[in-house]
């Protein structure tokens, strides 16, 4: 890690320092979004295929409710 010397020079140590601590945020946040990205998006193509598998079956049970209505009943 980065460490500043302001023993030599207060100004420079100063403005280095400011640099790397603006540095080491820029990254930590750039490092938060790519993982939040990376786990939301993976848990979003998981959600949409669930949901693409759950719209077929709702779509299977209304023509197998439609199919035992229209049936011809025997009593």
């Amino acid at each position: 890690m980065f460490k500043s010397n302001s023993y030599y020079n207060f100004v420079a140590g100063q403005i280095s320092e400011n640099a790397a601590n603006e540095l080491k945020e820029k990254l930590s946040h750039s490092l938060t979004e790519a993982y939040s990205r990376g786990i939301f998006g993976e848990a979003g193509n998981k959600l949409a295929a669930g949901a693409t598998k759950a719209e077929q079956g709702a779509v299977a049970l209304k023509v197998g409710t439609q199919a035992a209505r229209s049936a011809p009943t025997t009593r």
